[in-house]
Protein backbone atom coordinates (compact mmCIF):
# COMPACT_ATOMS: atom_id res chain seq x y z
CA UNK A 1 0.00 0.00 0.00
CA UNK A 2 1.34 3.40 -0.73
CA UNK A 3 0.22 7.19 -0.56
CA UNK A 4 -3.46 7.53 0.80
CA UNK A 5 -3.89 4.08 0.96
CA UNK A 6 -0.82 3.53 3.88
CA UNK A 7 -2.18 6.48 5.91
CA UNK A 8 -5.67 4.85 6.41
CA UNK A 9 -4.48 1.55 7.45
CA UNK A 10 -1.97 3.24 9.23
CA UNK A 11 -4.54 5.31 11.39
CA UNK A 12 -7.13 1.98 11.09
CA UNK A 13 -4.18 -0.21 13.13
CA UNK A 14 -3.24 2.54 15.54
CA UNK A 15 -7.20 3.04 16.35
CA UNK A 16 -8.62 -0.57 16.23
CA UNK A 17 -8.89 -1.96 19.95
CA UNK A 18 -6.82 -5.14 20.10
CA UNK A 19 -5.55 -4.42 16.57
CA UNK A 20 -2.02 -5.84 16.23
CA UNK A 21 0.49 -3.29 16.79
CA UNK A 22 1.19 -1.22 14.03
CA UNK A 23 4.89 -0.28 15.50
CA UNK A 24 6.80 -2.43 12.33
CA UNK A 25 4.31 -0.86 9.66
CA UNK A 26 5.04 2.84 11.10
CA UNK A 27 8.54 2.19 12.06
CA UNK A 28 9.28 1.32 7.92
CA UNK A 29 6.47 4.13 7.09
CA UNK A 30 8.73 6.86 8.89
CA UNK A 31 11.31 6.31 5.89
CA UNK A 32 8.66 6.21 3.30
CA UNK A 33 9.44 9.01 -0.03
CA UNK A 34 5.45 10.12 1.21
CA UNK A 35 5.42 13.11 2.70
CA UNK A 36 2.24 12.11 3.84
CA UNK A 37 3.21 8.67 5.24
CA UNK A 38 5.50 9.71 6.94
CA UNK A 39 3.79 12.73 8.70
CA UNK A 40 1.10 10.23 9.76
CA UNK A 41 3.31 7.55 10.92
CA UNK A 42 5.72 10.41 13.09
CA UNK A 43 2.34 11.48 14.71
CA UNK A 44 1.79 8.10 15.72
CA UNK A 45 5.17 7.37 16.96
CA UNK A 46 5.20 9.78 19.01
CA UNK A 47 2.35 8.35 20.94
CA UNK A 48 4.32 5.77 21.77
CA UNK A 49 7.47 6.43 23.78
CA UNK A 50 8.59 3.08 24.12
CA UNK A 51 9.39 2.40 20.56
CA UNK A 52 12.18 5.03 20.49
CA UNK A 53 14.68 2.83 20.77
CA UNK A 54 13.79 0.89 17.54
CA UNK A 55 13.31 3.94 15.47
CA UNK A 56 16.81 4.90 16.38
CA UNK A 57 18.26 1.44 15.68
CA UNK A 58 16.27 1.62 12.19
CA UNK A 59 17.70 5.42 11.24
CA UNK A 60 21.65 4.51 12.24
CA UNK A 61 20.89 0.81 10.11
CA UNK A 62 20.15 3.21 7.33
CA UNK A 63 21.72 6.35 7.80
CA UNK A 64 23.61 5.67 4.46
CA UNK A 65 20.82 5.80 2.74
CA UNK A 66 18.60 8.39 4.53
CA UNK A 67 21.17 11.24 4.25
CA UNK A 68 20.65 11.16 0.37
CA UNK A 69 17.02 12.12 1.52
CA UNK A 70 17.49 15.28 3.21
CA UNK A 71 13.37 15.66 3.37
CA UNK A 72 13.79 12.13 4.85
CA UNK A 73 16.40 12.84 7.22
CA UNK A 74 14.37 16.17 8.73
CA UNK A 75 11.55 13.93 9.61
CA UNK A 76 13.21 11.07 11.39
CA UNK A 77 15.57 13.77 13.39
CA UNK A 78 11.80 15.16 14.41
CA UNK A 79 10.75 12.18 15.71
CA UNK A 80 13.43 10.99 17.25
CA UNK A 81 14.15 14.42 19.08
CA UNK A 82 10.32 13.69 20.64
CA UNK A 83 11.66 10.60 21.93
CA UNK A 84 14.77 11.91 23.11
CA UNK A 85 13.88 11.17 27.14
CA UNK A 86 13.81 7.47 25.76
CA UNK A 87 17.55 6.51 27.14
CA UNK A 88 17.61 3.99 24.25
CA UNK A 89 17.39 6.11 21.59
CA UNK A 90 20.45 8.11 23.38
CA UNK A 91 22.45 5.02 23.57
CA UNK A 92 21.71 4.06 20.07
CA UNK A 93 22.93 7.00 18.73
CA UNK A 94 25.87 7.11 21.03
CA UNK A 95 27.19 3.51 19.69
CA UNK A 96 26.45 4.63 16.33
CA UNK A 97 29.09 8.29 17.10
CA UNK A 98 31.85 5.67 19.29
CA UNK A 99 31.93 3.59 16.09
CA UNK A 100 32.95 5.66 13.45
CA UNK A 101 34.21 9.16 15.69
CA UNK A 102 35.89 10.71 12.47
CA UNK A 103 33.37 9.23 10.01
CA UNK A 104 31.65 12.47 8.67
CA UNK A 105 29.37 11.45 6.46
CA UNK A 106 28.12 9.66 9.46
CA UNK A 107 29.01 11.77 12.42
CA UNK A 108 27.71 15.05 10.98
CA UNK A 109 23.71 13.10 10.51
CA UNK A 110 23.79 11.49 14.13
CA UNK A 111 24.99 15.04 15.52
CA UNK A 112 22.08 16.41 13.11
CA UNK A 113 19.64 14.31 15.77
CA UNK A 114 21.55 14.75 19.21
CA UNK A 115 21.50 18.74 18.66
CA UNK A 116 17.82 18.67 18.00
CA UNK A 117 17.11 17.22 21.33
CA UNK A 118 15.77 20.12 23.65
CA UNK A 119 16.93 20.69 27.29
CA UNK A 120 17.36 16.87 27.95
CA UNK A 121 19.51 15.26 30.59
CA UNK A 122 21.74 12.78 28.56
CA UNK A 123 22.56 9.70 29.16
CA UNK A 124 26.31 8.66 30.22
CA UNK A 125 27.09 6.84 26.66
CA UNK A 126 26.11 9.90 24.95
CA UNK A 127 28.42 12.46 27.19
CA UNK A 128 30.98 9.57 26.83
CA UNK A 129 30.50 9.90 23.15
CA UNK A 130 30.28 13.97 22.78
CA UNK A 131 33.38 13.69 25.04
CA UNK A 132 35.42 11.60 21.70
CA UNK A 133 33.85 13.81 19.27
CA UNK A 134 35.61 16.78 21.18
CA UNK A 135 38.80 15.56 21.82
CA UNK A 136 39.06 14.73 17.64
CA UNK A 137 37.26 17.95 16.94
CA UNK A 138 38.95 20.52 14.62
CA UNK A 139 39.40 24.33 15.68
CA UNK A 140 36.13 25.10 13.92
CA UNK A 141 34.08 21.65 15.12
CA UNK A 142 34.53 22.73 18.59
CA UNK A 143 32.05 25.74 18.43
CA UNK A 144 29.80 24.05 16.45
CA UNK A 145 29.90 20.82 19.27
CA UNK A 146 30.38 23.41 21.84
CA UNK A 147 27.06 25.02 20.73
CA UNK A 148 25.36 22.08 20.03
CA UNK A 149 25.68 20.85 23.65
CA UNK A 150 24.87 23.87 25.16
CA UNK A 151 21.15 24.02 23.79
CA UNK A 152 20.61 20.53 23.95
CA UNK A 153 20.94 19.61 28.03
CA UNK A 154 20.40 21.55 31.32
CA UNK A 155 23.27 20.06 32.86
CA UNK A 156 26.08 18.00 31.82
CA UNK A 157 27.42 15.32 34.37
CA UNK A 158 29.95 13.40 32.68
CA UNK A 159 33.44 14.26 34.51
CA UNK A 160 35.20 13.13 30.82
CA UNK A 161 32.95 15.46 29.05
CA UNK A 162 33.58 18.23 31.71
CA UNK A 163 37.47 17.46 32.01
CA UNK A 164 37.37 17.57 27.66
CA UNK A 165 35.39 21.47 28.27
CA UNK A 166 37.75 22.55 30.00
CA UNK A 167 41.04 21.75 28.33
CA UNK A 168 39.39 23.11 24.99
CA UNK A 169 39.10 26.29 27.11
CA UNK A 170 42.51 26.19 27.72
CA UNK A 171 43.67 25.52 24.06
CA UNK A 172 41.68 27.98 22.41
CA UNK A 173 43.33 31.33 24.00
CA UNK A 174 42.68 33.24 21.30
CA UNK A 175 39.22 32.76 20.24
CA UNK A 176 37.06 34.08 23.00
CA UNK A 177 34.03 33.04 21.64
CA UNK A 178 34.89 28.82 22.32
CA UNK A 179 36.36 30.10 25.56
CA UNK A 180 33.15 31.37 27.02
CA UNK A 181 30.83 28.79 25.38
CA UNK A 182 32.98 26.39 27.24
CA UNK A 183 32.68 28.61 30.34
CA UNK A 184 28.81 28.31 29.99
CA UNK A 185 28.92 24.91 29.66
CA UNK A 186 31.32 24.51 33.02
CA UNK A 187 28.63 26.72 34.72
CA UNK A 188 26.02 24.16 33.40
CA UNK A 189 27.66 21.51 34.87
CA UNK A 190 28.15 23.18 38.44
CA UNK A 191 31.86 23.76 37.95
CA UNK A 192 33.81 26.66 39.43
CA UNK A 193 35.24 28.62 36.66
CA UNK A 194 38.92 28.92 37.02
CA UNK A 195 40.20 32.75 37.47
CA UNK A 196 41.42 33.48 34.06
CA UNK A 197 37.80 31.89 32.38
CA UNK A 198 35.59 34.24 34.68
CA UNK A 199 37.52 37.21 34.34
CA UNK A 200 37.17 36.57 30.74
CA UNK A 201 33.59 36.16 31.16
CA UNK A 202 32.62 39.29 33.54
CA UNK A 203 34.99 41.59 31.31
CA UNK A 204 32.64 40.45 28.22
CA UNK A 205 29.22 40.75 30.57
CA UNK A 206 29.50 44.28 30.64
CA UNK A 207 27.10 45.93 27.34
CA UNK A 208 30.07 47.14 25.56
CA UNK A 209 30.82 43.69 24.28
CA UNK A 210 29.46 41.80 21.32
CA UNK A 211 25.50 40.76 22.17
CA UNK A 212 26.33 36.65 22.26
CA UNK A 213 29.23 36.69 23.68
CA UNK A 214 27.71 38.95 26.78
CA UNK A 215 24.87 36.48 26.95
CA UNK A 216 27.55 33.64 26.72
CA UNK A 217 28.91 35.70 29.65
CA UNK A 218 26.41 36.28 31.74
CA UNK A 219 24.85 32.49 31.41
CA UNK A 220 27.65 31.19 32.69
CA UNK A 221 28.49 33.62 35.53
CA UNK A 222 24.89 33.30 36.58
CA UNK A 223 25.07 29.44 36.48
CA UNK A 224 28.43 28.61 38.14
CA UNK A 225 28.80 27.98 41.88
CA UNK A 226 31.26 30.92 42.68
CA UNK A 227 33.95 31.81 44.94
CA UNK A 228 33.33 34.69 47.79
CA UNK A 229 36.14 36.62 45.96
CA UNK A 230 33.91 36.07 42.47
CA UNK A 231 30.60 36.96 44.09
CA UNK A 232 32.05 40.19 44.84
CA UNK A 233 33.55 40.86 41.72
CA UNK A 234 30.38 39.89 39.92
CA UNK A 235 28.03 42.75 42.28
CA UNK A 236 30.99 45.07 41.40
CA UNK A 237 29.68 45.22 37.82
CA UNK A 238 26.19 45.72 38.50
CA UNK A 239 26.51 48.98 37.39
CA UNK A 240 27.63 48.70 33.99
CA UNK A 241 25.67 45.38 32.33
CA UNK A 242 22.55 45.90 30.07
CA UNK A 243 19.33 45.77 31.09
CA UNK A 244 18.47 42.08 30.11
CA UNK A 245 21.79 41.60 31.63
CA UNK A 246 21.37 42.74 34.88
CA UNK A 247 18.18 40.37 35.43
CA UNK A 248 20.27 37.56 34.97
CA UNK A 249 23.38 38.87 37.24
CA UNK A 250 21.08 39.01 39.84
CA UNK A 251 20.93 35.15 40.27
CA UNK A 252 24.49 35.42 41.72
CA UNK A 253 23.03 36.99 44.96
CA UNK A 254 20.96 33.34 45.74
CA UNK A 255 24.94 32.19 46.49
CA UNK A 256 25.95 34.47 49.15
CA UNK A 257 23.82 35.08 52.13
CA UNK A 258 26.32 38.53 52.94
CA UNK A 259 23.87 41.12 53.83
CA UNK A 260 27.10 43.77 52.87
CA UNK A 261 26.92 41.72 49.78
CA UNK A 262 23.49 42.50 49.52
CA UNK A 263 24.09 46.44 50.43
CA UNK A 264 26.57 46.49 47.71
CA UNK A 265 24.57 45.05 45.37
CA UNK A 266 21.70 47.14 45.88
CA UNK A 267 24.16 49.93 45.49
CA UNK A 268 25.76 49.15 41.95
CA UNK A 269 22.25 48.49 40.78
CA UNK A 270 21.03 52.05 41.85
CA UNK A 271 23.89 53.29 39.70
CA UNK A 272 22.70 51.67 35.98
CA UNK A 273 20.33 53.28 34.22
CA UNK A 274 18.93 49.91 33.25
CA UNK A 275 17.73 49.23 36.56
CA UNK A 276 14.07 51.01 35.86
CA UNK A 277 13.10 48.28 33.65
CA UNK A 278 14.34 45.80 36.10
CA UNK A 279 10.58 43.85 37.33
CA UNK A 280 10.04 44.51 40.58
CA UNK A 281 9.17 40.20 40.98
CA UNK A 282 12.56 39.89 40.23
CA UNK A 283 14.28 42.69 42.14
CA UNK A 284 12.49 41.36 45.59
CA UNK A 285 12.94 37.45 44.53
CA UNK A 286 16.41 38.11 44.22
CA UNK A 287 16.92 39.76 47.89
CA UNK A 288 14.33 38.01 49.49
CA UNK A 289 16.54 35.06 51.44
CA UNK A 290 18.29 38.24 53.08
CA UNK A 291 15.51 38.40 55.66
CA UNK A 292 12.27 40.46 55.94
CA UNK A 293 13.93 43.56 57.61
CA UNK A 294 16.52 44.10 54.17
CA UNK A 295 13.21 44.00 52.47
CA UNK A 296 12.11 47.89 53.88
CA UNK A 297 15.65 48.73 51.98
CA UNK A 298 15.19 46.77 48.70
CA UNK A 299 11.57 48.62 48.47
CA UNK A 300 12.94 52.04 49.19
CA UNK A 301 15.34 51.04 45.84
CA UNK A 302 12.58 49.93 44.15
CA UNK A 303 10.14 52.87 44.59
CA UNK A 304 13.06 55.58 43.89
CA UNK A 305 14.32 54.03 40.36
CA UNK A 306 11.43 55.74 38.91
CA UNK A 307 11.90 59.41 40.25
CA UNK A 308 14.09 60.49 37.06
CA UNK A 309 11.51 59.70 34.55
CA UNK A 310 8.66 60.41 36.69
CA UNK A 311 7.18 62.54 34.02
CA UNK A 312 7.51 59.60 30.90
CA UNK A 313 6.91 57.34 33.81
CA UNK A 314 3.38 58.81 33.97
CA UNK A 315 2.76 59.51 29.96
CA UNK A 316 3.50 55.68 29.61
CA UNK A 317 0.89 54.72 32.11
CA UNK A 318 -1.79 57.02 30.59
CA UNK A 319 -0.31 55.18 26.86
CA UNK A 320 -0.63 51.48 28.54
CA UNK A 321 -4.50 51.93 30.22
CA UNK A 322 -5.60 53.10 26.47
CA UNK A 323 -4.22 50.38 24.63
CA UNK A 324 -6.11 47.06 24.53
CA UNK A 325 -4.48 43.63 25.66
CA UNK A 326 -1.95 42.19 23.95
CA UNK A 327 -2.70 39.49 21.14
CA UNK A 328 -0.29 36.48 21.02
CA UNK A 329 -0.95 35.28 17.77
CA UNK A 330 -1.07 38.92 16.28
CA UNK A 331 2.20 39.29 17.61
CA UNK A 332 3.84 35.94 16.13
CA UNK A 333 2.33 37.10 12.68
CA UNK A 334 4.08 40.63 12.74
CA UNK A 335 7.10 39.02 14.06
CA UNK A 336 7.37 36.58 10.81
CA UNK A 337 6.12 38.95 8.56
CA UNK A 338 7.64 40.02 5.88
CA UNK A 339 6.88 43.77 6.14
CA UNK A 340 8.50 43.63 9.81
CA UNK A 341 11.03 40.97 9.37
CA UNK A 342 11.62 40.82 13.04
CA UNK A 343 12.90 37.34 12.62
CA UNK A 344 15.76 38.32 10.02
CA UNK A 345 17.92 39.92 13.20
CA UNK A 346 16.45 38.48 16.14
CA UNK A 347 15.76 34.80 16.92
CA UNK A 348 12.65 33.37 19.12
CA UNK A 349 12.79 29.54 19.80
CA UNK A 350 15.00 27.90 17.24
CA UNK A 351 14.00 30.47 14.59
CA UNK A 352 15.01 33.99 13.32
CA UNK A 353 18.66 35.38 12.65
CA UNK A 354 21.13 36.27 15.02
CA UNK A 355 22.20 39.80 14.42
CA UNK A 356 20.28 41.26 16.83
CA UNK A 357 19.43 39.85 20.80
CA UNK A 358 17.48 36.64 21.32
CA UNK A 359 14.06 37.29 22.37
CA UNK A 360 13.09 33.36 23.28
CA UNK A 361 13.02 34.88 27.10
CA UNK A 362 12.28 38.16 27.09
CA UNK A 363 9.22 38.19 29.22
CA UNK A 364 11.39 36.30 32.28
CA UNK A 365 13.32 39.55 32.63
CA UNK A 366 10.83 42.51 31.42
CA UNK A 367 7.01 42.69 31.51
CA UNK A 368 4.77 45.05 29.06
CA UNK A 369 5.27 48.41 30.75
CA UNK A 370 9.13 47.60 30.98
CA UNK A 371 9.31 46.68 27.42
CA UNK A 372 7.32 49.68 26.23
CA UNK A 373 9.32 52.16 28.73
CA UNK A 374 12.79 51.27 27.24
CA UNK A 375 11.85 51.56 23.81
CA UNK A 376 10.32 54.94 24.23
CA UNK A 377 12.76 56.52 26.93
CA UNK A 378 15.77 54.47 26.56
CA UNK A 379 16.19 53.52 23.31
CA UNK A 380 19.76 53.74 23.40
CA UNK A 381 20.07 51.44 26.62
CA UNK A 382 18.70 48.17 24.47
CA UNK A 383 21.51 48.11 21.82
Amino acid sequence: AQGRSRVAILVALDQLAGAESPRQWCLESMFAEDAQVRRTAAWIVARHPDWGGDLACRFVEQLADVVEHPDILADVTNALSELAEDPQVQDQLAEALRAAPRDAARVGPLLGVVFAFNGEDLTESLEAALQQQLSNATEAQRVQLLQGVGRVTRRLKHPGLLDEIRAVAKLARDDRRVRLQAARLLGQGRQILEDPLFELALVTAERDEDYDRRRLAVAALSEAPLTAKQIEDVIGSLSRVGPVELGEMLEVLKQSDDIGIARRALMQMQQNDALVIVPDSLIHTSFEHFGEAFQAEVQDVVRKRFVEYADQSARLDELLQSLPPGDVRRGQDVFHSSKAACFACHAMGYRGGDIGPDLTRIGRVRNRRAVSYTHLTLPTKIV
